[in-house]
């Protein structure tokens, strides 16, 4: 009696492996493409590229209107700093005459009663040299005016080697009449130039004056 071996693979025939029925397309319907979500991606980056700007408008908007009003309050605040440097270079000019003048009194006395310690007055030198540089600056905006300040300090520097010589002349027991024929005037030269000067300068700086405060109220 012969005796057979099966195996399961002789019991159970083995089909090859199958590929899966492919999807028939019916009438009137077609299998899902790739492109339909990137076509939905695209739309939704439109609508937020639309949301963007609904937002970027206005706050540029806000920003270019603000820049306005910060712009105004500048030029506002410049104006408001502008009168208040007339002002103030309107006071500082009419002062500025006054210490000169008693000077100039001073010196003229000296040389009648021959006394030169009434010329020397070192104080007076520094304060004019004081005042006209704080002049200097407030117009240091206004080019013509400061050369007018400039001006009436070569007038002052002048005059102020002349009355050195004079207290130096006196010093030594010299009669100043060799500087009499300086002072035959109402003013000295010097005096004079540096009046003529302040004089251009004050009505320049009120009618600057009337401008910026007229500027400021519109």
């Amino acid at each position: 009696t012969e005796i057979y071996t099966l195996s399961l693979h002789d019991a159970l025939p083995i089909s090859p492996p199958q590929s899966p029925p492919a999807r028939r397309c019916v009438a009137g319907h077609e299998p899902p493409r790739l492109e339909r979500p990137f076509a939905t991606l695209r739309a939704n980056m439109k609508l937020f590229t639309k949301g963007l700007l609904l937002i970027a408008v206005p706050s540029a908007v806000e920003l270019a209107l603000l820049g306005v009003v910060f712009d105004t309050q500048e030029q506002t605040a410049q104006a408001a700093q502008q009168v208040t440097n007339s002002k103030q270079i309107l006071y500082q000019s009419s002062a500025i005459i006054d210490p000169l003048l008693r000077q100039a009194a001073r010196v003229r006395t000296g040389m009648v009663i021959g006394d030169a310690s009434l010329i020397d007055r070192h104080t007076v030198w520094v304060d004019l040299g004081d005042r006209l540089s704080k002049l200097e600056a407030l117009v240091a905006g206004t080019p013509y005016q400061v050369e007018r300040v400039h001006k009436m300090q070569r007038a002052i520097d002048a005059y102020r080697t002349q009355t050195v010589a004079i207290s130096q002349a006196l010093h030594e027991g010299r009669r100043a009449t060799s500087f009499a024929a300086l002072e035959t005037g109402a003013l000295p030269q010097q005096i004079a130039v540096f009046r003529d000067e302040l004089a251009a300068f004050g009505d320049e700086a009120s009618r600057l004056d009337a401008e910026r405060s007229a500027a400021l109220a519109r």
